[in-house]
């Protein structure tokens, strides 16, 4: 076959790699976040102690959540994953009821009834500082009674805060090493770290988080490998703990619900 002809085609098709590598850059948010605007459901007054709540964050944005309060001391501050909305993690609101534990979710920017939309990684971390201050300013809890919990995506929020201000505990669900380690291993042939805008490096903040530590996650997780959990609980101090659930991604609640609910009522205890 022609060498030249070869490297036409070579030279085509590395154009169009790179048109499309450059093309994914600047719409990536639409592969990232999968905001749901409407509500699947509400939970209803009789089943949960809760109220809507809304705050603003620092540049402006209103965000919409959820409160539930039990009357205990500790309290959640819930960060969730990158599809949907709050009311998809009702589960969650009820495993905090079954805790007896306080909790505030709310939804980031663009999400439910939260205003906005996410336009670098520095918003989800503006609207989780959001989030903590109105849990400390409005609703009036201490710091040291307050545990971050993030789920997937929210797992990075749930760091860049523990990083910053010391709280009784971080417990981190189905979590990325970093969020770069991911891509890479569902799209190995994309140069990622010339590409991703979203870092969200969950290891590299563990040497500044000091408080205890509880990992979930699920050994058949197909979307963020089990593998980048333990690398994420090698690299925590102690103490620490992590916990193997089965299920998916998105489903170990009701897959482990009783060792999920076990491993982290003797967590908080």
């Amino acid at each position: 076959m022609n060498t030249k002809y070869i490297l036409k085609w070579l030279g085509v098709l590395l154009f169009l790699y790179i048109g499309w590598c450059t093309t994914l850059y600047f719409i990536q948010e639409k592969f990232i976040f999968f905001p749901f605007s409407e509500y699947a459901q509400y939970p209803t007054p009789n089943e949960l102690k809760w109220e809507e709540v809304t705050f603003p964050t620092e540049d402006g944005e209103t965000l919409h959540g959820f409160w539930m309060n039990n009357g205990d001391p500790q309290t959640i501050l819930f960060f969730h994953g990158n599809g949907g909305n709050i009311s998809h993690r009702l589960g969650q609101l009820f495993l905090f009821q079954k805790l007896g534990l306080n909790a505030l979710m709310m939804d980031y920017r663009g999400y439910g009834k939260s205003t906005g939309e996410i336009d670098s990684e520095e918003d989800l971390y503006r609207d989780g500082s959001a989030s903590l201050k109105f849990l400390i300013e409005e609703k009036k809890v201490p710091l040291q009674n307050i545990i971050f919990w993030g789920e997937s995506l929210g797992t990075s929020v749930a760091t860049f805060l523990a990083q910053e201000v010391d709280t009784k505990a971080l417990i981190l669900e189905a979590p990325f090493a970093s969020f770069t380690d991911v891509v890479r291993y569902h799209y190995p042939f994309l140069p990622v770290n010339w590409m991703l805008k979203y870092a969200l490096d969950n290891k590299k903040r563990m040497d500044d988080i000091h408080i205890p530590v509880l990992i979930l996650h699920s050994t058949e997780d197909d979307i963020i490998p089990f593998s980048q959990g333990q690398e994420l609980f090698e690299a925590a101090s102690e103490p620490k703990t992590l916990v193997e659930l089965s299920g998916g991604h998105n489903d170990a609640l009701s897959h482990s619900t009783e060792k999920y609910f076990k491993a982290v009522q003797e967590f908080l205890q």
